[in-house]
């Protein structure tokens, strides 16, 4: 989670309960993992239904609306994470956390959400381990921490560990420092807590080592909320490939953020995405239990945006045409948008829904909907017509959902008031 998903968190929730994922910041129980995929590879080609007027486009993917990307903004990324693990006294997992740090920027996973973040001439490869730090201190019972200017006693604390040579020196712009706080500390990210509001964050803050000059440096927070080891360590990768890709957030020298309005309410980085769009989930990399992460390249080929892909796993969605993402609606105003359906292998028919995002909040409703057909494959058009049953204040959020058995998918759509 970045420090700017906090303040979306909000917006976040009133999404991700359509699209069949939780949102990063309070944990969830883990997902089932999958297993690596370089790429999707087709099931066994379903009978196309017996639908003259809506026929199956035996292209894959049918054209379609493209997938967004995550934006390129000109700041530095972490070409080879050197992660730092720094756990607290009597940590019974400090072992293998360690093993973790040491281990996972050298997996395949890490290869396939890495793949293609280039910035300033350089690309996010495979990192290293920067060594481990078992402090002598227990922790303290809460913290403080800031994107915003205000008092940190989190990053007092990392300036004094360094400062004084208990954390090792930043090594170049590589430099990450995973910090595993035990249970019973709480943290406070300008006005969330730890635990409820998110599960984990990355920040960056300036440090001097001794004999040295001022260097920035990346670091990622880690509260322990139960004791799921497999979710912690999610919560660990998923800090990992964001700040590899976005490091310094903290001093909004932005790397990769999603710039598409409608899809950063899902978070804007590229683990953010996965967790909150309800497409990613949790992936098994040998002992290790690590999160699903946005890959522009695969977005761009219109597979599953969220790598890696579960073996034989389909992709499939309805994304509306392009002039319907956004649109103006008065109250009592009705207006039909033409919504695409596509995926990128036969799977025959799924089901799709348009939900609102305040209903499920308990929220006034603002919208009603209307689906010319229910059930698409792959070429399917369908119409979709949007009321706006009272005056709409800002904007009213839904979502086009996508679904086959226990899969699903969605696309984020809005509409704000005509004036």
């Amino acid at each position: 989670m970045s420090l700017r998903t906090a303040a979306l968190t909000s917006v976040v929730t009133l999404l991700a309960f359509a699209c069949g994922g939780s949102t990063d910041p309070a944990p969830a129980p883990t997902p089932a993992p999958t297993t690596t995929s370089p790429a999707p590879t087709a099931p066994t080609p379903e009978p196309p239904p017996a639908k003259p007027d809506d026929p199956v486009d035996p292209n894959y993917p049918s054209p379609h609306t493209p997938l967004p990307t995550l934006d390129y903004n000109g700041g530095p990324i972490l070409e080879s994470a050197s992660i730092v693990t720094v756990t607290f006294p009597g940590d019974d997992k400090r072992v293998e956390l360690e093993e973790f740090g040491d281990t996972i920027t050298q997996t395949p996973w890490w290869d396939a959400v890495s793949e293609g973040y280039c910035g300033q001439g350089k690309c996010v490869g495979r990192g290293k381990s920067g060594g481990h730090v078992a402090l002598a201190e227990a922790a303290a019972k809460s913290y403080t921490d800031s994107s915003q200017g205000s008092a940190s006693s989190i990053q007092d604390f990392i300036r004094r560990l360094v400062a004084d040579g208990t954390l090792p020196a930043p090594d170049g712009k590589n430099t990450l420092y995973a910090f595993y706080f035990p249970v019973g500390t709480s943290i406070d990210l300008d006005g969330s807590a730890s635990c409820r509001e998110f599960g984990a964050y990355h920040n960056s803050t300036d440090v001097t080592p001794p004999g040295g000059t001022l260097t920035r440096v990346a670091y990622a927070i880690m509260p322990r909320c139960g004791t799921n080891f497999n979710q912690l360590t999610i919560s660990a990768s998923h800090e990992f490939t964001e700040a590899a890709t976005d490091p310094y957030v903290g001093h909004n020298d932005i790397a990769y953020y999603m710039r598409n309005q409608l899809w950063s309410m899902f978070g804007g980085e590229n683990a953010d995405l996965c967790v909150n769009s309800g497409f990613g989930g949790a992936h098994k990399e040998g002992k290790w239990v690590v999160q699903r992460s946005w890959s522009n390249k695969s977005a761009q080929a219109s597979h599953d945006p969220c790598v890696p892909i579960p073996d034989g796993q389909a992709y499939f969605n309805v994304a509306p045409d392009k002039n319907f993402e956004q649109i103006k609606l008065a109250q009592g105003e009705s207006m039909d948008i033409t919504l695409k359906a596509f995926s990128d292998a036969p799977i025959g028919d799924w089901t799709i829904d348009a939900v609102e995002g305040n209903t499920f909040m308990g929220g006034s409703s603002y919208l009603s909907f209307k689906l010319d057909k229910e059930t698409v494959h792959n070429g399917s058009k369908v119409t979709l017509t949007v009321t706006a049953d009272k005056k709409i204040p800002q904007y009213a959020l839904y979502v086009i959902t996508s679904q086959k058995g226990s899969t699903r998918h969605s696309w984020p759509l809005v509409v704000t008031p005509k004036k």
